[in-house]
């Protein structure tokens, strides 16, 4: 990597004189022409010419009415969101990270450097070029020259500035990751302005030569006698990295493609668990992975060689498609484990319709993109994602049935987007979200909130005092079913010393029950933390409601104890990066001794919109914490849990 900063610099510092020089009067031949041409295959055209200037042209001429099959290009409707980021761009607004407002970065010339939130995500996605995609929709609509021309001078202006070899290292630009997701966006944009009369000899040239550092950069972060970093990061740089296959007038375009669909190969091993859930456990993250890596085996396809993509490559990517399905919520939606966000309802069926051709035998996955109106809807109940640590219990599978989804992970390593959150869980019920997971709210730029958003009081989980939790020792112990109930149990050790096993039943289709266990050698007060959706909210005695008028609500309860009490906690969600609000939060607190073993059971009940607030009462009916009583709205059930597996034998007694 360094060797290769070295290189780039001395030849930059040879080349750039003059570019700098143009900063006022745009030069009629770019200074890297000479350079470009010895990095590309032979053109005649180019080698018959006699001037600099000829040369040029001849090269413009060439990639204007040359055709590539198997660059694919972004189609996408037009929107009214288009018109206005391209607008802004004209008047040199842009946006960084989408949860600021565009930023007015100069008149002349453009301002690369500053960042004016003091948000590292927002410097470091302003360099990824995303108004880019907007502007050529635009530009491809309405043909307006103004957005060609646009596209001109920022791709000039940030190669004249960005290139300095005194940036190379210690400008935010050139992060690999940020760097890997520019250069697909510049070859993607570039198939629409091409053809515009902004796109002139030296402009293409400069834009080529900058690709091909962009390439050569992506390409030393991969060599190959080393196993690639198994995270994000290394799938979007290989993405950047197939950018080669745009170019295959490049001489090192084969190489380039070698090594991405050589690191391609090796990431979907290691990035993708084999229940298809990927490494950092987060759904957020997760939904690009399935496009990218397909994307990754077409192109290789379209240039006749798949040599390198084993059979089990594509079982990789249909696995990870799979997990996206079994983890939605009934309204089409992700839990938001982790650094996630949630999506708008409908959003997963929308993602799923991109794979239907790929994977025309999967009658679950139409039914799933179709609403039902095509394919086979999933048998599946109560089912886990085991590698992730992600364990289901479902009613059905239409869209007002119960789904309740728990995460209790053992990441290999720690993940930067993993959270210390096990046990967590969310839950929604007649077409509504009842309890969901706090988000991420922000990675850099707030550290005490991003802190906050990653503590216990944020998660549906138990703790003791205000220590952090961990994720130690997760284990899977028990799945039941039976015509009353479905039962997962789950264990952890949230903190040294403290064992937490936590069994959760689908009763009757009609309500969760949670039995939290708690023993071992460590003594304080335990906190079983629960938050609500925002909203109205009440309380009486040991049960918590919703107060919805026009949708569903909840009715938690949770068993009578005369040592455990109710307190509210501070509550806050965040559904979109970097803005958050306020929301009911809570906790059961009881003492525990050492080497003494207590217990929390909880009830929680949706209820249909227009329905009135059931009755409902919940009790150990024994001093061994193994037998339960439970009524709700007229029926009682007697539920006697097995001392090893505490899976339930649950009885309707009325």
């Amino acid at each position: 990597m360094d060797r290769f900063w070295e290189k780039s610099c001395c030849i930059a510092a040879l080349l750039l004189g003059a570019a700098l020089s143009a900063a006022e009067t745009p030069a009629v031949v770019s200074p890297h022409l000479d350079q470009l041409i010895s990095w590309l295959k032979p053109i005649a055209a180019i080698e018959a010419a006699k001037t600099p200037e000829a040369k040029q042209n001849e090269l413009l001429k060439h990639f204007k009415n040359r055709r590539v099959a198997f660059l694919h290009v972004m189609k996408k409707q037009l929107a009214q969101s288009d018109l206005e980021t391209a607008d802004n761009a004209l008047a040199h607004r842009f946006i960084g990270h989408p949860a600021y407002h565009p930023q007015f970065r100069g008149k002349e010339e453009i301002d690369w450097d500053s960042n004016p939130f003091g948000d590292y995500e927002w410097i470091w996605q302003f360099h990824r070029f995303y108004w880019f995609l907007p502007m050529s929709r635009v530009y491809r609509e309405t043909g307006d020259p103004r957005y060609a021309v646009e596209w001109a001078l920022e791709i000039n202006s940030w190669i004249r500035h960005m290139h300095d070899p005194k940036l190379y290292q210690t400008h935010a630009g050139w992060r690999t990751l940020d760097a890997a997701i520019r250069v697909r966006i510049w070859t993607e944009t570039l198939e629409t302005f091409l053809h515009s009369s902004a796109c002139d000899g030296a402009t293409l040239v400069n834009l080529l030569w900058s690709i091909h550092y962009h390439l050569e950069y992506l390409a030393s972060l991969f060599p190959e006698n080393q196993v690639p970093k198994a995270h994000n990061w290394s799938v979007f740089q290989v993405e950047g990295l197939f950018s080669a296959a745009a170019f295959p007038e490049f001489k090192k375009s084969g190489f380039f493609i070698q090594t991405a669909s050589r690191v391609a190969v090796a990431l979907a091993e290691t990035t993708i668990l084999p229940d298809g859930v990927i490494n950092e456990y987060i759904p957020s993250y997760h939904m690009p992975y399935p496009q990218q890596y397909l994307s990754f085996m077409e192109t290789a396809k379209a240039r006749r060689d798949q040599t390198l993509f084993p059979a089990s490559y594509r079982r990789q990517i249909e696995n990870a498609i799979q997990a996206v399905m079994l983890w939605s919520h009934p309204d089409g939606t992700s839990p938001v484990f982790g650094d996630s966000w949630r999506s708008d309802p409908g959003a997963n069926c929308q993602w799923m319709k991109q794979f239907l051709a790929a994977f025309p035998d999967r009658a679950d996955f139409r039914w799933f993109a179709t609403g039902g109106k095509e394919g086979a809807a999933p048998t599946k109940l109560n089912y886990s994602l085991p590698d992730a640590g992600y364990h289901v219990l479902r009613s059905g599978w239409r869209k007002d049935d119960l789904f309740l989804i728990l995460k209790n992970t053992r990441p290999t390593q720690k993940m930067w987007h993993n959270q210390d959150d096990n046990m967590t869980f969310e839950l929604s019920a007649f077409g509504r979200h009842l309890m969901t997971d706090s988000g991420c709210y922000i990675y850099s730029g707030d550290q005490k909130w991003r802190d906050w958003f990653r503590s216990p009081m944020a998660h549906q989980l138990i703790s003791i005092g205000d220590q952090p939790v961990s994720g130690k020792n997760a284990k899977f112990l028990a799945r039941g079913s039976s015509d009353l109930a479905e039962t997962i149990v789950v264990e952890n050790e949230p903190h040294p010393g403290l064992l937490h096993r936590r069994t959760v039943i689908l009763l009757d289709k009609r309500c969760y029950l949670l039995f939290d266990v708690i023993s071992g050698k460590t003594a304080g007060d335990l906190r079983q933390h629960f938050q609500l959706d925002p909203g109205d909210w009440g309380k009486h005695g040991n049960a918590i409601f919703t107060k919805r008028a026009d949708d569903a609500n909840l009715l938690l309860v949770s068993a009578a104890n005369p040592e455990i009490k109710l307190e509210e906690e501070e509550g806050w969600i965040s559904y979109r990066y970097a803005q958050k609000e306020k929301r009911p939060a809570f906790a059961f607190v009881q003492p525990k001794a050492k080497d003494r073993t207590v217990a929390y059971l909880t009830a929680l009940i949706p209820i249909r919109k227009g329905e009135k607030m059931p009755s409902a009462t919940l009790s150990f009916t024994d001093g061994s914490m193994q037998k339960i009583g439970f009524s709700l709205g007229g029926k009682t059930y007697e539920i006697n849990l097995d001392a090893a597996t505490q899976l339930p034998d649950c009885r309707l007694v009325r």
